[in-house]
């Protein structure tokens, strides 16, 4: 898939889905432009606490019963989003930072 196509679907389908399914945590898929990296993109869970992370996902890996319930309130929507960037993108890990300050 051609980036244009890759970042449209991102902006039409999978943001729309996933921005504001978990209060407190807001989804983003940057790309990037100058330095090392132009032309890749990173997936970022911008999460106001560690209070908030630990009430969604409270184990690496595990999602909570509130997390289960708002995916399944997103139903068919989030199923298909996520089933498509799953198609798109290869993970390579993650890591879990948290702000020293907050605006």
């Amino acid at each position: 898939m051609a980036p244009a196509e890759f970042e449209r679907f991102v902006v039409e389908e999978w943001a729309p889905a996933f921005q504001d399914l978990y209060p407190g945590i807001e989804v983003q898929v940057l790309k990037g432009e100058r330095g090392g990296a132009p032309g890749t993109y990173v997936l970022v869970f911008d999460i106001t606490s560690l209070r908030v992370r630990n009430h969604y996902f409270p184990t690496p890996g595990g999602q909570s019963e509130a997390a289960q319930s708002l995916w399944k309130e997103c139903g068919e929507r989030c199923e298909r989003a996520q089933r498509r960037f799953a198609e798109l993108v290869s993970v390579t890990g993650y890591s879990d930072y948290y702000a020293l300050v907050r605006k």
